[in-house]
């Protein structure tokens, strides 16, 4: 599972960065500060996900009665 996770980021970055795919795709090379920007974006509904279930864990929200 991890291998095909890093192949599906190297095959998304290969989209971005390889001169012939990008008039495929319509896309164009990010700089590092865009892309650190969109992989920060990305990331907030992971964490929030995360942190919503170890609340629940804890038993902090979502308590019957």
């Amino acid at each position: 599972m991890p291998g095909i996770v890093i192949f599906t980021i190297l095959l998304q970055l290969a989209t971005i960065y390889v001169p012939a795919l990008n008039p495929i795709f319509k896309t164009e090379a990010l700089a590092l500060a865009e892309l650190i920007l969109c992989l920060a974006l990305s990331s907030v509904v992971f964490f929030a996900v995360e942190i919503e279930k170890w609340l629940i864990r804890r038993g902090s929200i979502y308590r019957e009665a």
